[in-house]
C-alpha cells in the first residue's frame, strides 16, 4: 500500500492487504478450480452462454498470466448477465476488480468499450501490469481510488462492483455512490456483494444499507446464484461462503452534480 491508500482502506485491507491476500484465486492453479468451474457456470440463467465462453475466458486468463478458476467463471457470469447492456464504444467503470479479470473479459468481448479501472494502489498496479500485457493500454484508464474525482464529467454507461464494497467501510461505499449519482454520471450499476459482513475491526458492511434510492429503477435483484459456494479439494468438497451474496442491477437515480 502507499500513503494515498490510508484514506480509503478498511480494516479488511489493512489486514489482508498487508499479507498480499484476500483478492481472488486466479494467481494459482488448483485442480478443484477446474472441477468447480462448470458447477459455478450452470447456476447462471445464461449457463449455456457462460459454458460456451470458457475458451475465451481461458485465453484471457493465459494472456494475463493467470489461472482459469472459479472466480474467473463468476466474473464471466457477471459479464454474460450484463452483455445486453454493452454497446460498441460503451464507457465502463469497474470498482475494485482484484486481478482485473472482469475488465479483461469485457475488453475481450467488447473491444471498443472504454474501461476505467478504479482501485487501491497494490491492486491497481496488478491490473495495469496484467491488462496491458494482455491487451495494451488502448481503451483502459487506471485510476487510484483517491483520484476518483479526476474522472471529472465523464459519463459511464455501466459501473460494476463485485465482492469489493463488502470490504469497504460504509463512508467509502457512500463516496462511490455519490460519485456515480452526481450529475447522472453512471446510468446502470451492477453490484454483487455479501448481504452482511463484519470487518476485522467490528465494522458491519450491509448490502441493504448501501445508499440505494427508492427512485432507482431495479432490473435485477436477489440472491446471486453463482456466488454462493466454491469447490475445494478438502472434505466437504462443496463449501458455502460465510454469508449470502446478493446482486442488484439498477438504473441509478441521478443527483445534481
Amino acid at each position: 500500500m502507499d500513503s494515498r491508500d490510508e484514506l480509503h482502506t478498511s480494516s479488511h485491507w489493512k489486514h489482508w492487504g498487508a499479507l498480499g491476500a484476500g483478492w481472488g484465486t486466479q494467481a494459482r492453479f488448483d485442480p478443484a478450480e477446474w472441477a468447480g468451474s462448470p458447477l459455478i457456470a450452470i447456476t447462471s440463467p445464461q449457463r449455456w452462454r457462460v459454458l460456451s465462453a470458457f475458451p475465451e475466458a481461458i485465453e484471457v486468463s493465459r494472456r494475463m498470466g493467470l489461472a482459469f478458476t472459479q472466480d474467473t467463471v463468476r466474473q464471466l457470469c457477471s459479464v454474460e448477465l450484463l452483455s445486453e447492456y454493452f454497446r460498441p464504444g460503451s464507457s465502463v467503470l469497474t470498482i475494485g476488480d482484484g486481478f482485473g479479470v472482469l475488465g479483461g473479459l469485457i475488453r475481450k468481448r467488447f473491444p471498443r468499450c472504454r474501461i476505467s479501472m478504479v482501485d487501491l494502489s497494490f491492486t491497481l498496479r496488478e491490473q495495469e501490469d496484467r491488462l496491458t500485457r494482455a491487451f495494451g493500454r488502448e481503451n483502459f484508464d487506471f485510476v487510484h481510488a483517491d483520484d476518483l474525482d479526476q474522472l471529472g464529467e465523464q459519463k459511464f454507461d455501466v459501473a460494476v462492483n463485485v465482492a469489493s464494497m463488502q470490504e469497504m467501510d460504509p463512508p467509502e461505499v457512500a463516496r462511490y455512490f455519490s460519485f456515480m449519482r452526481g450529475g447522472g454520471r453512471v446510468d446502470l450499476f451492477y453490484c454483487c456483494n455479501r448481504e452482511n459482513k463484519i470487518l476485522p475491526d467490528g465494522t458491519v458492511s450491509a448490502f441493504k444499507d448501501y445508499p440505494w434510492s427508492p427512485a432507482d429503477e431495479i432490473i435485477v435483484d436477489g440472491v446471486c446464484p453463482w456466488h454462493q459456494f466454491f469447490v475445494s479439494v478438502r472434505f466437504p468438497f462443496i463449501r458455502r461462503y460465510d454469508g449470502v451474496h446478493l446482486h442488484r442491477l439498477v438504473r441509478l437515480a441521478a443527483q445534481p452534480a
